[in-house]
């Protein structure tokens, strides 16, 4: 079945177009900043294909409805942007087009492959070309590239893993590692970092200055993946000090390393490793909480256990893994 995909155009008295493309699952009733992109001082083009498929079921589609709306504006520049999915999306379609500037992708996949990615648990068709990889196409393009990687997401960590890999000659490509989720927009809108390259042929460093992370950061998050897959089966190499010396804001490291500590047996490294997720941003994360009871229990510590499951329970009341837990700790 030919996959619909979603799109407005939006002309302008400008000599460029920038095409906004969506992350997954956008409702077919959205479109990708519909409202905040009226600041962008050029046509605008937002496409979404409202699935979850990476642009993998209507790549055709998305670039005849780009080759047509350059037509249409009569645009002799394009940019294209978007954020995680839609981040894969800009480092897919931006090379393809001889009128590409710019490329501004938040949160991209550079291969759809990877085990417990977004793509790999989302997606619901296969790749085109093995392992889905846009790689290629940064040395095919003369446009600037910047590429924006969240810090403080354990699936975010192998696309950082991937980066931190690149070898070869990108000379238009600058990579940016932030402290934040997933979710950019939130810290620095994908429309004012594009307006703001329109109006300076710049990136508004000021704004980005305060999000920026370290190379020690971008490794430390991708050594958060490797604890998540290392937890989900998949073996891993992977050294890492079995108590919380590292010094990182980012909670999920300390928490997918308890994880991993806990299966070891080494359950008062997992509470130390815990207490510092907790101290570092996830104190109020029901399931940091309830795998530190875990800990407690399994350690024979049943009051400090049980603290931590009724802490579990406030923050998300009522689920039943935690009411047991609880039932059957208060009950001996």
């Amino acid at each position: 079945m030919k996959t619909k995909v979603y799109s407005v155009l939006r002309p302008c008295d400008s000599d460029t177009l920038v095409v906004i493309l969506a992350p997954m699952n956008l409702p077919a009733t959205q479109l990708p900043h519909y409202r905040n992109s009226e600041i962008i001082n050029a046509s605008k083009l937002l496409i979404n294909p409202a699935n979850s498929n990476f642009y993998q079921d209507c790549e055709i589609e998305v670039k005849e409805l780009i080759s047509s709306s350059l037509v249409t504006t009569q645009a002799k520049k394009l940019i294209i942007c978007g954020s995680s999915m839609g981040g894969y999306g800009a480092l897919l379609f931006g090379p393809q087009f001889k009128e590409t500037i710019a490329l501004f992708s938040y949160a991209p996949a550079f291969r759809l492959d990877h085990p417990y990615s977004r793509s790999a648990l989302q997606m619901e068709v296969e790749h085109q070309n093995g392992s889905g990889s846009v790689t290629e196409g940064l040395a095919r393009t003369s446009a600037d590239i910047h590429l924006f990687f969240p810090c403080f997401d354990h699936q975010d960590g192998v696309n950082i893993a991937d980066a931190l890999a690149l070898t070869g000659d990108y000379p238009h490509l600058a990579i940016h590692y932030l402290n934040c989720t997933h979710d950019i927009n939130t810290h620095l809108p994908l429309p004012e970092l594009v307006n703001w390259y329109l109006q300076t042929s710049r990136i508004p460093e000021d704004k980005i200055a305060p999000l920026r992370a370290s190379l020690y950061d971008a490794r430390i998050a991708a050594s958060t993946y490797a604890l998540y897959c290392r937890e989900n089966g998949i073996s891993v190499d992977i050294e890492f000090d079995h108590y919380p010396t590292e010094r990182t804001a980012n909670w999920r490291y300390f928490y997918w390393k308890a994880r991993n500590l806990a299966k070891m047996q080494k359950m008062w490294e997992s509470v130390h490793n815990f207490i510092a997720a907790m101290e570092k941003g996830g104190l109020s994360v029901s399931e940091v909480q309830f795998c530190l009871a875990n800990a407690y229990k399994d350690i024979g510590m049943t009051q400090a256990a049980v603290g931590h499951y009724r802490e579990a329970d406030r923050i998300r009341p009522n689920d039943p893994t935690t009411l047991s837990a609880i039932d059957a700790l208060t009950k001996q």
